[in-house]
Order: C-alpha cells, then structure tokens, then sequence
C-alpha cells in the first residue's frame, strides 16, 4: 500500500481512475514510514516541517553563516566544507531510499548529529635541529586528543629524531622542504650610538626587510599546502614571532588559527598586526599571557592552558642503582644534575658555579648535564667546558649529550636544577623531574611560580645567583628526609594539575569552540 501525502481526496461517486489534485508536490514512502494512529496528514506536515528546517539550516549556510543556532536538539553546523561533504554523503545515502526528498533531509540531520572528525595541523616551526620542549609539549597534545573526534598532522621545519614517539597515534609526520625556508636575515643587535635618533626606524626597517625576505616567502610555501590538507584548525606550536610565517599563511588560506604562545619575546607592530587575525592564542602560563597584554599583542581570544605530561608513559624503565652505576656514582654519592639542551639562556654556567661553590662541603659531589648543544652556542658549550677544567671540576662534572632516556636520568638524581637565566615561560623539565618525586631548585621568574610551590615542591632562587642555588642544594642535600617529602608533594602536584588529560581535555573544548561545536 503506497500513501500520498497532500493530496484531495476524490469525490463519491467518481471514477477510480479519477487522479487527485496535488496540493503539494508528492512524496511517496513505505507505510511503515507511518506511526499507528498518525494520520497522513500530520506525518506531511511533520515532514515538511523537517525539510523547511533543512532547507533554513542550507540557505543560511550558503548565505555565509559560520556559525548557526541550535534547533529541535540538532548539532551545530561548524563549517561551510563540512555541510558540503555532509551533503554530499546523504546524497548518495538518501538516493537508496523510498522517500528521496524526506531521506535526503533526514540524513543531513543526523550526520549532524552524530561526532565529525576534524582535521588538526600542529607546525613546530623550531630549526635548532633538537627535540626541545615545544615539540615534545605537541607530542603529549597528539597522544591526549579523542582520536574518535580529531585526526592530527605534525608538520616540522626540519627533521627531527622522534623515536617512535608518535606511535600508535595515527599521527602523520609531514617536513617542510628547504627550499621553501626562505632566505635568513640576521638580526643586527649593534646600535650605532651617533645614530641614536634613527634607531626606531633601522629597527622597523629591518624587521619590513626580514618580513618581505624570509616570511613571506615560507607562508607563499606554506598556502599551497593548508589548501591540499585542508584542516580544520591550524595549531602553530610556537610564539606567534616565530610562527609569524604559518599565521599569514593560515589567514591567506582562510583557515582558523590557534597560536601556543610558549615564548616572552618582544613584538613589534607588524607582528601585533598580524596578530589580531589569530582566532584563539593559546598561553602556557599566564606569566606568558600577562607578557602578550604588556606587549600590545590582541588576538581574537586569550586562554591559559598549562601544559601536561604523559604519567602513564612518562616513567623509568630502568632502576635507579643501575642508572647510577652506569654514571659511575655510589649509591650515597649526592648527585644533582640538568636536562635541558645546552644553550647560554638556560644557565648551566650559573649551575657550574654553585658546584664549585660546593665543592668543599661535599667533595664527592657529582653534576650531570643532559641535552644537546643547540644550533649557534658552540662557543658556549666551549666556555663550560674551559670553565670545567679551570675549577677543575673535570672528576664532578659529566657532559652526556642528547639523551633519550631522561625518566631514567632523573630518577637517579637527588635534586634536579633548573637555573635558567632568563624568564622561562613554562620549563617542561620541572613538571617531569616532580612527577618522579624529585625536588626541585629553579630561577624565580616567568612561569616557574605557577608550577614549584616554593618551600613545598621545590625552592626558588633568584636568576644568575649562582650563591643562593649553591646555599638551596646544600640546604636539601644535606636533609634526605625534606627531599623525600618535597618529592611526595611534587608528584601528587603533578598528578594534580599537570596531567596530559587534563592538558588535552581543555585543547579540545578550545577546538570545539572555535569550530563553532
């Protein structure tokens, strides 16, 4: 039995091959289609109903609406590349049915309702040729997202030596080709004293010169392929300064996008410019969102985000006594020791200091320094080591290089330091020596407040004061029992506020937001 929506009914008496006026254009479905005790014409006026809402949701779509209200329980509508493909997919599902307008409308309603995967592009613009902190804080983000929701793509500037850290993620990896880098302007930082007056203007001049010479052509490389991958969000991983290129880029190619401000750098007005076409910028401390207000900088939106550590990856696979014994220490030897990449603002020289500064009270004391040295502090890594064997300090001291095994490290050292000489805006490396239960002795500046709670996690001593850094690890090293209790309420604090869930639970909801969703 076939039912006919909308139309008169024929008068008695007529002919049965007498056809009915059409009210409306016919749609024909299963009479199934229809609930028991629902007459025909309600369920048509239901129907029309749903295909007028349909066709409203279309209009205002095609109109240029980003952004549509919620109606009758029905999911947002984010995107205008969305609702095509989503059209696309109840075409082709709706043309196997009965009913094809009524199918075709109900279809589009329930890909809306249902969870879309969204596309991420993460780009970590650094060339240092290391894996630092702002990459490895992007390799926690692509673990920690709902891969059911969204599908991340890591794009870098040059190789880099991830070691399987992006397994099982289903993550790609995509490497910017060098030919497309453009050419490097230095930064001249000599100021020409009886050119005083045109200073501001050289600076401006130069920074127009590095501008038009080296970002614009790396966004000119970078356009072609945003349109071929076709995110959804662009997450530059970097200080919009440094991602300057993948912002003009992304506003070109009219993508959305979020800058993870990790940086407290200067900007001038081309980069606060630019900067207002950002959707959402992203701080990792709010030292860092305080630095961008007093910088003029105004994006579209400002959130602070900290960054979070994998617990259930982050940990050693190795016992402390067997990681000492290869360092060659004993197993009451105090050992303090970095893990950072060699570079002149991270302070190692200052930790150098407070080592030989301590060298009379604990003779047996030993220092191991992890990281690479970065691209351009060769000769700072040649003044450490000169230091080293001036002092004297060649049987307390261990050079180790890159390291891939830093959970292991830690958990062999009694204290861990962090002596950078500048504000550092986040310092991955405290979250992860606490979340092993070691105290921790860092610079009071920049964001380091936000994570060391001081007296209680860990101690905070001024920056470059190599006397009092040498006076707070003679003050731990000296009482076990304040390390371990320090450790205990690191760790917890970690667990806490840290978490890589935690970290990616609130990227997400930053997503979703600007997805409109």
């Amino acid at each position: 039995m076939t039912a006919v929506y909308g139309a008169r009914s024929a008068p008695a008496g007529s002919s049965s091959t007498q056809r009915p006026t059409a009210v409306r254009s016919e749609v024909t479905a299963p009479a199934t289609a229809r609930a028991p005790g629902v007459s025909p014409a309600r369920t048509a006026m239901r129907a029309r109903r749903l295909m007028r809402l349909a066709g409203a949701y279309l209009a205002r779509l095609i109109g240029g609406s980003r952004r549509l209200p919620s109606r009758g329980g029905l999911a947002l509508i984010r995107a205008r590349a969305g609702m095509r493909r989503a059209c696309a997919r109840a075409r082709c599902r709706a043309s196997r049915e009965p009913c094809r307008p009524l199918a075709l409308t109900v279809c589009i309603l329930l890909h809306f309702r249902s969870p879309v995967t969204r596309r991420i592009l993460l780009v970590e613009h650094s060339e240092t040729g290391l894996v630092g902190g702002s990459l490895t804080g992007l390799l926690h983000l692509v673990r920690g997202l709902d891969p059911r929701a969204y599908a991340s793509t890591l794009l870098l500037y040059e190789q880099k030596p991830l070691d399987g850290a992006l397994a099982g993620t289903g993550c790609r990896v995509l490497v910017l080709p060098a030919s497309g880098l453009g050419r490097r302007v230095p930064v001249r930082r000599t100021l020409d004293d009886r050119a005083g007056r045109l200073v501001h203007l050289r600076r401006q001049a130069g920074a127009i010169r590095r501008f038009v010479q080296q970002v614009v052509p790396r966004a000119r490389t970078l356009v072609p392929l945003l349109r071929a991958e076709r995110p959804d969000i662009v997450h530059l991983g970097n200080s919009i300064k440094a991602n300057l290129d993948g912002v003009v880029a992304a506003r070109w190619a009219r993508v959305p996008v979020l800058a993870h401000e990790k940086g407290l750098v200067g900007y001038g007005p081309l980069e606060r410019f630019w900067a207002r076409g950002i959707d959402c910028c992203v701080c990792m401390t709010d030292a860092v969102r305080r630095h961008l207000v007093s910088q003029g900088v105004r994006p579209r939106r400002l959130a602070v985000v900290h960054d979070g550590l994998d617990l259930a990856r982050f940990r050693p696979a190795r016992d402390p006594a067997t990681v000492r014994t290869e360092l060659g220490l004993d197993a009451d030897q105090p050992a303090i020791g970095m893990a950072v990449n060699i570079q002149p603002w991270k302070g190692q020289d200052v930790t150098l200091r407070a080592v030989a500064a301590l060298a009379e009270e604990f003779p047996d004391l030993v220092c191991v320094l992890a990281g690479g040295v970065v691209r351009g502090a060769e000769p700072f890594a040649a003044a450490l080591d000169e230091f080293v064997h001036a002092r004297r300090l060649g049987g307390r001291v261990r050079f180790l290089g890159p390291r891939s095994d830093i959970p292991d490290l830690l958990s062999a050292l009694d204290v861990v330091v962090h002596a950078s000489v500048l504000p550092e805006p986040f310092g991955r490396i405290l979250i992860e020596a606490m979340a092993l239960g070691k105290p921790v002795v860092a610079s009071n500046a920049g964001g380091v407040p936000e994570i060391v709670v001081d007296g209680r996690t860990g101690v905070l001593v001024p920056p470059r004061d190599h006397g009092a850094l040498a006076h707070a690890l003679g003050t731990l090293l000296r009482d076990p029992a304040r390390r371990a209790r320090m450790g205990a309420e690191a760790r917890a604090r970690v667990r806490e506020h840290f978490s890589v869930e935690r970290f990616a639970r609130a990227m997400q909801g930053i997503y979703g937001e600007m997805l409109g969703g």
